[in-house]
């Protein structure tokens, strides 16, 4: 016999199983594929239970609360409750999925959902990957966590906001995505994503003194927001290219920032006053998207690349007003250096055709130390200026002796490094020491 599917059926009853037909109203049970939408008023709590077996509709409004307890639930279309207890048995849709109170004890969401978008007065708890065809919005008044590493959130775009934190250090929350905007009032941020393409980074942003860690597997990464930690420790760790806008900012007021990537570094400005930064890369250069900003603001700093370190374009990157500690450059690729800072160590070589400046105020009692395990020669075609010392009121004995070794000559070798302008703008009271590995040749003209 043929069945007419009713256009829609309304819930009468107030708690109860779904598979009781005396809750519907006229006794019309939805069941199979016989309804197509399902209204459930407020006040109401249905008990979507293993009896009801497996229900296919168009869609399902609800202002009340609705308990997955068994079996399957299919909505083809809009599917917005109130309140989502998902405890057993299978949600599946293909349009969206709205919930201001979402919790998880079992039970799966499953199909493809357009778009996910759920939250919770309390603790938001997963313990079932969720999918998303194009957006998965997560909102916690409390934490939004994961029962392990087997819970993944893959949708192109995640929102996660929460109000004491998203993931845990023991349990990262993962992720596949290639747009992320993740924030917390209070608690840390700890993100795992694996995604396939290149990632948009929205935002990111503790309101305490919480650590923030965002690690990457594989990809480039574009960071389009600021992301910020109210004192805590930042890691963004370890994408490919790392790229800022120039108008963003990494910052922390209390902790500690690194930066990591296997590919190019491209900073806008990076604030760690009272803490260290570090910026490394296992597979490019490092440079700047604001040339001749004050990018890097730390206590401490250390930057590191198997390329080139640009800092040409960095002008104040490490001055003395925003770095009171030591600076660390180690490269193996060429150097391009401008700074004012207390302390330079260039460690490893120092390519041919590099230039390496200091600029200091007049104020500023600044050592400046160029440390590297291969010989210093000159570049026969260079400028014939290449120390520029432009007060000698400074005549010590270490001045003259670092002079005179700057007058000889040797022979370029396997092992010597050519540098071609070596610029050094010395003020009064300022100290510059160019020292090299006992039985080198040191030589720039």
């Amino acid at each position: 016999a043929n069945i007419t599917q009713l256009s829609s059926v309304t819930w009468s009853g107030t708690s109860g199983n779904w598979s009781d037909a005396a809750n519907w109203a006229g006794g019309a049970l939805p069941d199979l594929a016989n309804v197509a939408a399902v209204v459930i008023p407020a006040g109401s709590n249905v008990n979507f239970d293993a009896s009801a077996g497996d229900v296919d509709l168009s869609s399902l409004s609800s202002q009340g609360t609705l308990t997955m307890a068994g079996r399957q639930l299919t909505v083809t279309g809009s599917l917005q409750t109130s309140a989502l207890r998902l405890n057993a048995g299978t949600l599946n849709g293909t349009g969206d999925l709205t919930s201001a109170d979402f919790s998880q004890t079992g039970g799966n969401l499953a199909g493809t959902f357009a778009n996910l978008n759920l939250g919770s007065p309390g603790n938001l708890n997963l313990s079932s990957s969720l999918t998303a065809m194009q957006s998965i919005v997560l909102k916690s008044n409390a934490a939004i966590l994961a029962s392990g590493p087997q819970v993944v959130l893959t949708a192109p775009s995640v929102v996660l906001g929460a109000g004491s934190g998203v993931g845990s250090p023991a349990t990262p929350l993962q992720l596949n995505t290639q747009a992320l905007l993740a924030t917390t009032k209070t608690g840390g941020i700890d993100l795992v994503n694996s995604p396939t393409g290149a990632v948009s980074l929205t935002g990111l942003s503790t309101g305490n003194a919480a650590n923030l860690s965002y690690s990457q597997n594989g990809q480039a990464l574009k960071i389009m927001g600021n992301i910020t930690s109210g004192g805590g420790d930042i890691l963004i760790d370890p994408p490919t290219d790392l790229s800022m806008n120039p108008d963003t900012t990494v910052s922390t007021e209390g902790g500690n920032i690194d930066l990591q990537a296997s590919g190019n570094v491209v900073l806008a400005k990076v604030s760690a006053p009272a803490g260290s930064v570090s910026i490394s890369t296992t597979g490019g250069k490092i440079s700047s998207a604001t040339p001749g900003a004050n990018n890097v603001t730390a206590d401490k700093l250390t930057l590191a690349s198997t390329g080139s370190v640009e800092l040409a374009y960095l002008a104040n990157t490490v001055d003395t007003t925003s770095v009171d500690g030591p600076v660390t450059l180690s490269t193996t690729g060429s150097t391009s250096l401008i700074t004012d800072a207390e302390v330079v160590s260039v460690i490893s070589a120092i390519q041919s055709s590099s230039d390496l400046t200091s600029t200091s105020g007049a104020s500023t009692n600044t050592i400046i130390t160029i440390t590297t395990n291969n010989s210093i020669t000159e570049d026969e075609s260079a400028p014939t200026t290449d120390i520029d010392q432009t007060n000698t009121a400074d005549t010590s004995t270490d001045d003259k002796t670092e002079e005179a070794a700057a007058e000889q000559t040797v022979a370029p070798d396997p092992q010597t490094i050519v540098v071609a302008n070596v610029t050094i703008e010395k003020p009064a009271e300022e100290i510059v020491r160019i020292d090299k590995p006992k039985g080198r040749q040191l030589v720039c003209r």
